[in-house]
């Protein structure tokens, strides 16, 4: 079935985990997601070239050519985007750590953090995950769990209050409790 690129934006921030335009458009660093609301109810306006850019960037694990044409998967095969490994190494980079005192802070086994280091196909477990984003909240958990956006929220609200959820896919789900004012 042949589906508009207004019908893909409109089913592509569910599959990416979110639960709303409005959460999806604040993720892409829009202050009103107006124009996205705009794309998905009419299908006569189209997506500029900079909504498909800041999807595309933000969501490196998208298909591009699925977004653009509709051909092809949702999107690209894991083993195309940026191994678990790789971002614990960046932690460690970013908060000038050694892999061991990673360890100690996030109370986890150094030699667990070291194989998945050296092993691109061992994925994150959810307890790592839990452990990583209680212990450095700044950091997005889109990008710790799908290398997707930048490492370090920016505008997004931050709250030491956390509920994760596992979805059917097994996924871990983080759901951030905001503050009654920013959530305004």
């Amino acid at each position: 079935m042949e589906t508009s690129i207004n019908q893909r934006l409109r089913i592509l921030p569910e599959a990416l985990g979110f639960t709303s335009i409005r959460q999806f458009g604040i993720a892409l660093g829009y202050q009103n997601p107006e124009k996205l609301h705009r794309i998905i109810r009419d299908e006569d306006t189209k997506p500029s070239y900079d909504i498909l850019s800041d999807v595309l960037r933000l969501f490196p694990r998208i298909n591009a050519e699925w977004l653009i044409t509709g051909h092809g998967p949702m999107f690209k095969p894991s083993d195309s985007y940026s191994p678990a490994g790789d971002r614990i190494a960046r932690i460690c980079e970013e908060y000038d750590l050694t892999v061991e005192a990673l360890a100690d802070r996030i109370h986890q086994n150094p030699t667990l953090l070291h194989e998945m280091i050296n092993n691109p196909k061992m994925q994150m477990g959810k307890e790592l995950f839990v452990s990583i984003l209680q212990e450095f909240s700044a950091i997005s958990p889109n990008w710790l769990q799908f290398n997707e956006g930048k490492m370090i929220r920016n505008n997004e609200p931050v709250s030491n209050k956390f509920v994760f959820e596992v979805n059917e896919t097994g996924a871990v789900e983080l759901i951030i409790s905001v503050r009654k004012k920013d959530a305004l």
